[in-house]
């Protein structure tokens, strides 16, 4: 569709995006997510399996805290103190690995 002469140009950031173009943001999810995995799995290994399955089935699956209790039969609060519990090392693995030491 021809524009009209006397309508500025659309800006760039005005546009369809190109529907070829690369996700970069998924990739990079991808990456961090394939990354990320050996540090779940020392997370896993620290804590209590019954936190982890709370955290994992709230944080991870998306359950509320209600569904979570409710699914694994705990209370609301036990969910929140796990999912804040586990969810403090996972933040800490993922400063860990995106300021690897070096060697």
């Amino acid at each position: 569709m021809p524009q009209d002469q006397d309508s500025p140009p659309t800006a760039n950031v005005n546009r369809d995006p190109d529907p070829n173009s690369i996700d970069l943001e998924a990739i990079w999810e991808a990456e961090g997510r394939e990354n990320l995995l050996p540090g779940l799995d020392r997370i896993k290994q620290q804590v209590n399996p019954a936190h982890y399955e709370m955290y994992h089935l709230h944080a991870v699956q998306r359950l509320s805290p209600r569904d979570t209790a409710i699914a694994l039969a705990v209370s609301a609060a036990a969910v929140h103190m796990a999912n804040f519990r586990v969810g403090r090392l996972v933040k800490a693995e993922i400063r860990r690995l995106s300021n690897p030491s070096p060697l």
